[in-house]
């Protein structure tokens, strides 16, 4: 019999899911541990993944910002920094 290697193309929307806790998070989660247990699996990604990526990060971080207050921005280490 032969097996057909998993391909599938991950939306930034899907990716968020692994760093934001929301609604199907955990589908997210279940198909990157399928992706990394089968080593025939691929994923591509959208042209615009990673501007789609930023702009979705962005929001949430915006809307906390608007719940948390100011504050919370300024909490979070630089992306820039060097660890």
């Amino acid at each position: 019999m032969i097996t057909v290697p998993v391909a599938c193309v991950v939306d930034a929307s899907v990716a968020v899911k692994l760093v934001v806790t929301e609604a199907h998070s955990s589908v997210a989660h279940d198909l990157f541990a399928h992706l990394g247990a089968d080593p025939s699996a691929r994923f591509h990604v959208p042209e615009l993944f990673y501007a789609k990526t930023i702009e979705i990060v962005t929001s949430e971080l915006t809307l906390m910002e608007t719940l948390v207050g100011p504050p919370f921005r300024t909490r979070l280490p630089s992306m820039t920094q060097r660890r």
